[in-house]
């Protein structure tokens, strides 16, 4: 094996510029890095949607969390929460829903939240991601006796200029349910009655299927809600 000096250091092709040399470590040994990452899809309409990531990509633990936003325990209340709702696989028509578990036959959640309208729309987004980080952070418990509690980061906006409809990522009677949080007086305020204003309005949620069909499901969404 050749003699090579700790010193030494390679050479670019570019200017003969050298890189620094790698040096031996003084303690602190790593280990896989197990802090989840909070990621937001922004939407159409006021529609974001927040989600949890292990380090690898993969979707992490949010029963707590979830469970936490549904009982709208303290400090959820900042989120501005829709709902909890299953994910699509796929941004399609005839998309599978996101399911985890041993047997992944449990489906995924993430979290639908509004946001308002306007230049400012991607930095209050991104704000609610280091609010979800302290909620997820506050009601996790560890997955074993002893262990450390899980800790998170904010992560960034997958599409910040690039909103989806929302049918691209939850189910046809999930997107009429958000509709009914977002416009609740929709039904009396005559906005169904107009075809222009109900094509603007459904427009804005769904791509995937035609108004009428959306309209149909959206009026039978506001039907049981009472």
């Amino acid at each position: 094996m050749p003699n090579v000096s700790p010193a030494a250091s390679s050479t670019s092709a570019a200017g003969g510029r050298k890189r620094p040399s790698p040096v031996r470590p003084s303690g602190g040994v790593k280990g896989t890095d197990r802090t989840m990452q909070m990621t937001a899809t922004k939407c159409n309409g006021g529609l974001a949607v927040l989600d949890v990531k292990k380090a690898s990509g993969e979707p992490a633990f949010k029963a707590h969390l979830t469970e936490a936003i549904l009982k709208e325990k303290a400090g959820t209340e900042e989120l501005g929460s829709i709902g909890v709702f299953s994910r699509k696989e796929e941004r399609t028509a005839d998309s599978k829903m996101v399911c985890v578990g041993k047997k992944g036959d449990i489906p995924d959640k993430v979290i639908a939240v509004y946001y308002e309208e306007g230049p400012n729309e991607n930095e209050e987004i991104q704000a609610m991601l280091g609010v979800i980080v302290k909620t997820f952070e506050t009601y996790t418990k560890p997955f074993k006796p002893g262990m450390p509690k899980p800790k998170a980061r904010a992560g960034k906006i997958s599409n910040p200029d690039d909103p989806y409809h929302a049918d691209e990522v939850f189910s046809n009677s999930d997107v009429a349910t958000i509709i009914t949080v977002l416009y609740p007086d929709a039904m009396e305020d005559g906005t169904f009655d107009v075809d222009e204003a109900t094509a603007d309005l459904l427009g804005e949620y769904f791509s995937l299927i035609s108004i009428e069909e959306a309209k149909e499901i959206v009026l039978d969404a506001y039907a049981k809600k009472g």
